[in-house]
Order: structure tokens, then sequence, then C-alpha cells
């Protein structure tokens, strides 16, 4: 017995001990930490994890219950390299070209698993799938089509969501009371009355409170949304540099962390938030990327415009209809290659 149970226990290496991270989740000044956002975060960590060949980290242990270390808390696996965030302002255009193609492979990825309303993805097993309203089993939002992309897992079906049967829907995390919103015009609603009721905390903000709740009775019933950009899909919402872990000595991403904001909203917020992030001033690396998302179905129009509001947060020049330009160049000709040190023109955000 003792031979039959050296011969099943895995060799360790105690000269390489395991590392792990322990995040404490605790509330940032003026905010909170719902024990909701826990769940969620690992609920669609363990569903990239079982989908998706993503470097994401591995929950081993999670908890709610504050009572033990004063919050709630999550032991995860501690995934190699370091902050892409120390490195980038030094890259110039061709050596920040495989980060940025990794980031489209990301939101690419998360993209392809579509919805038809918005919210958080939770296991079934969670108290919030049983104490919320409007929970949704997640086979019953989820599209059926067969996702475009292989994902890089052999092992997984590309015609089926593996484990979907584990997983529901439920209101967004950071909109508690708000339930899983069936149409972007409900969804970017159930935002402004949020913040709304959230001004009210706070004097001499009412005004500004009654004029949200103002324009959701008055305007917003009454906007165009463009498809292509509020269709509902896995989103980080924070993929940045500095939730990216990378090995400079081969130019690869290590790992994707902080998904406390995840959830299943418009694709045209992360596709903003990433662009913004990534601060792209070189009209290559714009035009590059444009091409990429038009891989996807995005109109590079849609892309432009993406990119104009971005510049209008950092102050940056986006060259206008840089996307649609060069795409309609590149039906007649290959994709050039990027060359030339980008920085003269590097802007700080």
């Amino acid at each position: 017995q003792q031979q039959q149970q050296q011969e099943v226990e895995p060799a360790v290496d105690k000269e390489k001990p395991r590392e792990l991270v322990l995040r404490l989740m605790h509330a940032h000044e003026g905010t909170s930490v719902s024990p909701a956002k826990v769940d969620c975060e690992v609920a669609l960590l363990d569903f990239l994890q079982r989908n998706t060949s993503l470097p994401v980290p591995k929950v081993l242990a999670w908890s709610t219950d504050t009572a033990a270390l004063g919050c709630a808390w999550m032991l995860q696996e501690k995934l190699p390299g370091e902050q892409l965030l120390r490195h980038w302002d030094k890259l110039n255009v061709q050596q920040r070209r495989p980060f940025l193609a990794t980031l489209m492979d990301v939101l690419l990825t998360l993209s392809q698993f579509r919805f038809s309303a918005a919210g958080s993805l939770v296991h079934r097993t969670s108290v919030f799938a049983q104490a919320e309203s409007g929970v949704l089993p997640l086979e019953s939002v989820v599209e059926k089509k067969p996702i475009k992309r292989a994902l890089n897992r052999p092992d997984v079906d590309p015609h089926c969501i593996v484990g979907v049967e584990d997983f529901c829907l439920i209101g967004p995390c950071t909109m508690r009371g708000a339930g899983p919103a069936a149409t972007y015009r409900e969804y970017l609603e159930n935002c402004l009355l949020f913040r709304a009721r959230g001004m009210l905390q706070n004097s001499g903000f009412e005004e500004l409170s009654q004029r949200l709740e103002g324009f959701c009775v008055d305007v917003l019933p009454h906007l165009q949304f463009n498809p292509a950009l509020t269709t509902f899909v896995l989103c980080h919402a924070d993929l940045g540099s500095h939730n990216v872990l990378a090995d400079l000595t081969t130019n690869t991403v290590t790992g994707v962390l902080d998904w406390e904001w995840s959830m299943v909203q418009s694709r045209g917020e992360d596709l903003h938030t990433t662009l913004e992030d990534m601060d792209l001033e070189a009209v290559e690396e714009r035009a590059w990327m444009a091409t990429r998302l038009q891989a996807d179905g995005l109109d590079p129009a849609l892309f432009d415009s993406i990119l104009r509001l971005t510049s209008e947060d950092t102050g940056a020049d986006t060259g206008a209809d840089t996307g649609a330009d060069f795409a309609a160049e590149q039906q007649q000709k290959p994709p050039a290659a990027a060359h030339g040190d980008a920085s003269q023109q590097q802007q700080q955000q």
C-alpha cells in the first residue's frame, strides 16, 4: 500500500513552492464592496476557465463573510509576469503590437458569448441567486448559435457552453435592486436612476438627481442606439495595462486580472475602456486595431467614433476616419508592417 501511495502522489518540487494570492476585498473610501460582487467575480472566472483559454487566475477559496478577516476575501493562484503598465510608455509601436493583439483577442473572445439580457453571472447555488428577484437561468439568455472562435480549447465543443446549467444571471452586482435588463435602453435607465438615487445621499446634489430622472423620462425613450455596440456580451469592464501581467522577454501576456467589475453589458463600453487605457497615439496602432475589429464585424466608422470619445477623455488627437480609411485600403493591398519609434508621438493621458 505504501508503494502504491508513492506512485499515485504527485512529486512536489520543494525548491519551487506554490505561490498564492490572498485578496482582501476592502471597500475604497466612499464606496462599499458588495458580497454579491465577490460571488459574481468567482462565478465569472469559473465560467471563463471552463470555456476559454484566457490566462485568468484560478480561485481556490473565497468567502463573503466578513467575520474572520473584517472583509470579504478570495484566495487564488498567483500568475507569472509583471504589470504591463510599468513598461507600456517605454514601448514603441512594434513592441506594443503583440500585447495589443492579445488584448483584442481577449475582447473578441469575450464577445463570442452573447446574451439577450444584461446583468451579472453567479452560480445557481449562490445565496444571491436565491434572494434576488428576476433571476434568469443562463441557458435562457445566452445565444444558442455556435461560437465562432475555437477559443484554443480543443477539449471544448464550440457548439455548446460548458457548465451552462451551473450559472444564472442576476441584476448588475454594482446596482443592487435592479434586475437583469432586457434592452440596452433599460440597462442605461437602471444605471442613471441608480446614480440619481446615490446623489440624494449627499447634500447639494438634489437638483442634479432630479435632472437625471427627468432625462430618463423625457429624453431616453427617444434615443436610438447602434446595435453593433449595444449587443450584450461578457465584459471585463476594466481591461487595460494596469490589469495585465506580461513577460517582456517573450512579449506575451501571462495573465488578465481583477475581474471584479465584470458583467454582461454592452460591448461598446468594454471597447471604450480598453482603448482609453491603451492611449493609442500612433496612427498605425489605431488603424491596425480597426482592421482586427472589422474582422469581428465591427464597422470601422464605429471604431472611429469610440476613438473620438476616448480623445475627449484624454485630450489626444484621434486622426478622424483613420480606421475606416485604413480598412478600405486593406481590401486592395496587404497590411503594412509597423515601423519607427512612436516616442515622438506619445502623449501622456
